[in-house]
């Protein structure tokens, strides 16, 4: 083992002691795994007091290391901010969709409720067209019973009619019978007489 390495491991080891109780404590909360912005500080400060440290050492392994970790921070956060930035997406695409769905619901409703109109309508406009009817038909039947009264009646004001100008014709008939049997009997008184 070269001299260089005993700071590195002693630097290594202490940086991870100092770091357990928040890496245990993330854990607890459930912020353990590299997408917590508080791990990401830890991340941040582990990398901080590493190139500190190589500054003082001037150990370019430290260096080297301290710049990996703060590259591998700057890829997590913007990770972080990435799936940030999609969640954000993800809950505005959802509200649009819900609001869609909303307005679809709404439309629907109207379309339906414009639909039972229609119906109510055309069921009012039948029953109105079949009341026409009745009445045209009542009035019809009516019409036609009249007329047959009518008729009947003419009827029998024509046959009383007939019976009329036949009892006049008897009536004149039995008149000249009875004038002619005068007449005859007239005559023959005076034949006789």
């Amino acid at each position: 083992m070269n001299l260089g390495a005993v700071p590195r491991a002693a630097l290594g080891g202490s940086l991870k002691l100092a770091r357990l109780p928040l890496d245990v404590g993330l854990k607890l909360l459930g912020r353990g795994g590299g997408d917590s912005r508080a791990r990401l500080a830890a991340d941040r400060a582990d990398a901080g007091v590493r190139s500190a440290a190589a500054t003082l050492t001037g150990d370019p392994a430290i260096r080297r290391d301290a710049a990996r970790r703060d590259s591998a921070a700057d890829d997590r956060e913007r990770a972080l901010e990435l799936r940030s930035t999609a969640q954000q997406r993800a809950q505005e695409a959802d509200a649009r969709a819900e609001q869609k769905k909303r307005q679809s619901e709404a439309t629907r409703k109207r379309a339906e409720k414009r639909r039972e109109e229609r119906e109510s309508s055309a069921r009012a406009t039948e029953q109105r067209r079949k009341q026409s009817a009745r009445k045209a038909e009542a009035k019809a039947k009516a019409t036609a019973a009249d007329r047959a009264r009518e008729d009947r009646l003419e009827q029998l004001e024509s046959a009383e009619e007939a019976l009329a100008k036949r009892e006049e014709a008897l009536t004149h008939k039995d008149e000249a019978q009875r004038l002619e049997g005068a007449a005859a009997r007239a005559k023959a008184a005076r034949k006789a007489g």
